[in-house]
């Protein structure tokens, strides 16, 4: 049995936890975020206003998972059985942050740390149906992005069978935990308005990531994201 600790209990850390519960080869171990009482795991867990009351796993197998409460990786003291780290927080992107997670504990070497964002470094990525196979058992690896597992397997096809010369990919996408419900100010002057009732463009890494999944894409391809008023889902046009 694989054993996983989650760092993050947003969207992505919710919905992993719930399938890693669901699955029989899974063991989740912890989940750390700084402010959650085992209390609010359970409840957050359990009701989800885009995703419904989950009633598909024994709420009982999630009972046994420590909460730890930390900012930093360099500070969760995981467990030493723990085989897989899942960073789901979208704020540790680089192999130096990552690393941090096995300052503070007996976690073995071969320990994967699993990043569910695209890597601001040289972090390996992959998309599996693109280029999973290249996976060589590296112990930090990224996943790449929910726009990027969308679009990589499209172009792989497009450029396998026809080759691609440019592109333009501009992704509908539904708002998300940066914004804010009303006008607030924001550095970011587009994301500071209200997510209720503005289209509101916004940058995404998505062609920068196909560069390293489909390294002869590099250059290639440049992209747009448009925020709309959608809980949930997007579109994506290339």
């Amino acid at each position: 049995m694989i054993t996983v600790g989650i760092n993050g209990f947003g969207r992505i850390g919710k919905l992993l936890s719930r399938l890693v519960i669901n699955d029989s080869r899974l063991r989740l171990r912890s989940i750390n975020h700084p402010t959650i009482t085992k209390d609010d795991y359970l409840h957050l867990l359990k009701y989800d206003s885009v995703h419904n009351l989950d009633n598909s796993f024994d709420m009982s197998a999630a009972y046994p998972v420590n909460i730890h409460n930390c900012k930093s990786p360099k500070d969760i003291i995981w467990e030493d059985d723990i085989d897989i780290v899942l960073d789901t927080t979208g704020k540790f992107k680089t192999q130096d942050e990552l690393i941090q997670h096995k300052m503070c504990t007996d976690l073995d070497d071969s320990t994967t740390i699993l990043l569910t964002a695209p890597p601001k470094d040289d972090i390996p990525m992959f998309v599996y149906g693109v280029n999973h196979r290249d996976y060589n058992y590296q112990n930090i690896i990224s996943a790449a992005s929910c726009t990027t597992t969308c679009l990589a397997p499209i172009v792989k096809v497009l450029n396998d069978n026809y080759t691609i010369n440019n592109g333009l990919v501009t992704t509908i996408h539904s708002v998300t935990a940066s914004q804010f419900a009303v006008d607030k100010y924001n550095p970011g002057k587009r994301t500071g308005r209200s997510l209720l009732n503005n289209i509101i463009p916004s940058s995404t890494g998505a062609a920068k990531a196909i560069g390293k999944v489909i390294p002869e894409l590099e250059g290639k391809l440049n992209a747009v994201s448009v925020r709309v008023p959608v809980s949930n889902v997007s579109l994506l046009d290339l």
